[in-house]
């Protein structure tokens, strides 16, 4: 499988010629597009990451949740009981 960004250079037709030979299937990524949904979380979220990431590259996926977490714009309306035991205090 290759998966390619829609760049000239995957869409050649000679490699579109060996992956077919080969038996390669080919997906195509979405074109970059500042306004869509994902690239729009992404501004959201690289300050915050940023600024707890600080010098320690390495720790992103250690400090991605926190982020998630408060860009998060949904609210809980179940109680701690109604989470853990499906069930109402009552």
């Amino acid at each position: 499988m290759l998966i390619n960004n829609n760049e000239s250079q995957f869409l050649s037709t000679i490699l579109q010629q060996v992956c077919y030979t080969l038996d390669i299937a080919q997906i195509l990524t979405p074109v970059y597009h500042p306004a869509n949904q994902v690239e729009r979380k992404n501004i959201d979220l690289k300050p915050g990451l940023t600024i707890l990431v600080g010098d320690d590259h390495d720790s992103w996926s250690e400090k991605l949740p926190r982020i998630r977490f408060a860009l998060n714009p949904s609210q809980i309306t179940l109680d701690i009981l109604q989470h853990i035991y499906n069930s109402d205090a009552n």
